[in-house]
């Protein structure tokens, strides 16, 4: 298997900053989830919640809210898409 190395910097001096390198983090893991099939996407939403750890939570959570907004656009987009032909 072929070797992958990336070098990754970050600015976390401030709070602000944190907080900026936990968003950027938080929208990476819900686009990520979106392209799992919803199945697998519910079994890793529950192991996020059996972890009984808020954080954990919240971000299943989070996530679980982007795939439903994320399917919902994909709807409209269709359907749009449907209606201008």
């Amino acid at each position: 298997m072929p070797e992958f190395t990336i070098n990754v910097k970050n600015n976390i001096s401030s709070l602000d900053d944190i907080d900026g390198e936990l968003r950027a983090l938080k929208l990476a893991i819900c686009l990520l989830a979106t392209r799992i099939p919803s199945e697998q996407a519910a079994v890793v939403l529950e192991g996020l919640k059996g972890t009984n750890n808020n954080y954990c939570i919240e971000l299943s959570e989070v996530i679980d809210k982007f795939i439903k907004s994320m399917d919902s656009i994909s709807s409209q987009s269709v359907l749009s898409f449907g209606k201008n032909q």
